[in-house]
């Protein structure tokens, strides 16, 4: 006989009513997500014992259905967004879109991460379901019908009727009636604090050209982000007349801190630039104008990523139209810029200027909105021109290495005992106290204690190869969780763990380091880019399902892994030439075309 299997989204105090009500009549219950409240294990322990039960990554080995809801939510958005927006376009839209392919971009970024929900919670339903009958309970929202209805087909047994974008407008609307009841009084905008000015009374706010939103910070991994920096004390690009842009005060680590302090960088924040009330009263005119498209935007789903999409561009203008003389912006990480930000840059005629961070990321990420991208390769053109061909205007050619080779002549390193060093790069482990966030992550602690067990393995089988164990942090040394695993790498001589941060950085990690074996990450590129070899773990379709890497490269188990690794010892030069063909492919190689003289050729274009 078949189980009937019931898959909540999230384990609410609401839903646990029904978690009980449904396993009284026989329903094997499970949940994904949990409400910051109900975060207790003793809770997620009591629920176990009647039988409902956390789906989790670190408990349920299917880490397949991560590289299934990226794939499949990438490939829904962009259909959706694009067929969405010829629906509901007007001129009305281009005050604040611009046209239809820019509202599909700001919609698709909206509705990404709602879209990998939703799909993920499908996703569980159907594999629990395999031998099964099996249902879900979640907000009966239009595009949860919309996603279900064209993939999957499995029925929600929520029967609650979804008023959230109507519950939206409401308290929009009593915050306009708010403003004008308290009198309103618009004030220009409060001058943000701008930090270390070089002794100067200059105001960078209104004389800069160019503004720069590193991201959190200056530094990825000890790797400064410098590379749109020019030397040229007269240039636009010098660091010291870039106005930089941070989100918000606490985002910067000290190293920055200090960066910025040293070098006199003009700094201000995202936060501080302050025009909300401006903002209300037109997005409030604006939705007015939208009236006779509410219909086809609450049928399709929409109606609160529109507004909210709607307001933040608006938002952005408001704040950008501050910064007086601001011509160019820079972007310090592609695929974590809000696209409504480059929108207001280009309603106002601010070039938005971005570098490629990784190499997946044009078939992973929701699509982007840029005037100049500097793209890493052949297929990476190709893909963006598939998904982004009307929003990222502009795309330039450039070998892109960020670990670069002036840099890399002041290391001097002794030469190793062994006959190869492998630099192995893992994925990040939360510390214990996090149990939640490793549960929904992909590279959870059970994902990585294989891979290092693996590691382990290799480091008996190839005692004259040194392994050493490259991290984003090390506090994984500390968790219980690889007590033992830890325990097992320091009775092996040819293992290394680059604890010392500040001793080991990317840069002399990769120095050092004759091939490597890694887990996917932005090294991982770089490691490849500077003509090293490299073997590359797929884990279940991540990343080869996003971006293919050829078969030289990945690996899909130890067994790949071993023979690859065969064949480098056997003849190094011919396996890492080898490798060239899929590098031509990836990257750009002529090192003569530099980021910078390429900036300079914006610039006499505009």
């Amino acid at each position: 006989m078949k189980k009937k299997i019931l898959v909540f989204d999230k384990l609410t105090i609401t839903n646990l009513i029904f978690f009980f009500i449904f396993n009284f009549f026989g329903f094997e219950i499970y949940y994904i997500s949990i409400k910051t409240n109900l975060r207790k294990l003793y809770i997620l322990k009591n629920l176990k014992r009647f039988g409902i039960k956390w789906f989790n990554f670190e408990d349920f080995e299917n880490d397949e259905i991560y590289s299934n809801k990226v794939q499949l939510s990438k490939v829904f958005c962009d259909n959706f967004t694009d067929t969405a927006s010829k629906k509901i376009w007007s001129t009305n839209l281009k005050e604040v879109f611009f046209n239809r392919h820019h509202l599909s971009a700001c919609l698709n970024y909206k509705i990404k991460e709602k879209s990998n929900e939703i799909i993920e919670l499908l996703e569980v339903a159907k594999i629990l379901g395999k031998n099964n009958k099996s249902y879900v309970w979640t907000k009966n929202s239009e595009l949860f019908n919309q996603i279900n209805n064209k993939l999957y087909g499995i029925k929600n047994l929520n029967f609650f009727i979804n008023l959230d974008w109507i519950k939206i407008i409401i308290t929009f609307t009593l915050k306009i009636i708010h403003i004008f009841f308290n009198g309103l009084k618009i004030s220009n905008i409060l001058k943000p604090k701008v930090l270390n000015l070089n002794n100067s009374s200059t105001d960078f706010r209104y004389n800069s050209k160019v503004a720069f939103f590193p991201h959190k910070g200056m530094y990825t991994q000890n790797l400064l982000k410098d590379y749109f920096y020019s030397n040229n004390r007269k240039s636009i690009f010098f660091k010291k007349k870039i106005l930089h842009i941070e989100w918000d005060p606490t985002d910067i680590k000290t190293n920055s801190k200090l960066f910025y302090s040293k070098n006199n960088i003009p700094l201000i924040f995202w936060c501080d630039l302050n025009k909300k009330k401006d903002t209300i009263i037109e997005i409030f005119k604006f939705m007015l104008k939208m009236m006779p498209i509410i219909l086809i935007l609450k049928k399709k789903g929409l109606v609160t990523f529109f507004f909210i999409s709607a307001f933040q561009i608006i938002h952005a203008k408001k704040k950008l139209l501050t910064l007086k003389n601001i011509k160019y912006l820079l972007v310090g990480y592609d695929n974590l810029f809000p696209p409504e930000i480059s929108l207001a840059c280009k309603l106002i005629d601010i070039k938005t200027i971005a570098l490629q961070e990784r190499v997946i990321v044009p078939n992973w990420v929701h699509k982007m909105i840029f005037d100049y991208y500097f793209v890493m390769g052949e297929k990476s053109i190709k893909t963006i021109k598939r998904r982004m061909n009307k929003t990222i205007i502009n795309l330039i050619c450039i070998n892109q290495q960020k670990i670069k080779k002036y840099r890399l002549k002041k290391y001097k390193l002794k030469k190793s005992n062994f006959d190869y060093t492998c630099l192995v790069i893992d994925m990040n482990s939360l510390p214990k106290k996090y149990w939640f966030d490793n549960g929904r992550s992909l590279n959870n602690w059970r994902s990585n204690k294989k891979f290092y067990t693996e590691i382990i393995h290799l480091a008996k089988k190839y005692k004259n190869i040194l392994f050493m164990i490259k991290s984003k942090n090390y506090l994984w040394l500390k968790n219980p969780e690889f007590k033992n695993i830890n325990k097992n790498m320091n009775k092996i001589n040819n293992i290394k763990i680059l604890s010392n941060q500040r001793l080991w950085t990317p840069i002399r990690s990769v120095l050092k380091s004759d091939f490597a074996i890694a887990r996917y990450s932005s090294l991982a590129d770089e490691f490849l880019n500077l003509n090293k070899p490299i073997i590359l773990y797929d884990l279940k379709g991540y990343p080869q399902r996003f971006f293919d890497y050829g078969q030289r490269v990945v690996s899909y188990n130890i067994i790949q892994v071993e023979d690859k690794i065969n064949k480098l010892i056997k003849n190094f030069s011919k396996f890492n030439k080898n490798l060239n063909i899929d590098r031509r492919k990836l990257f750009f190689s002529n090192k003569n075309i530099s980021l910078n003289s390429n900036l300079d050729k914006i610039l006499n274009l505009n």
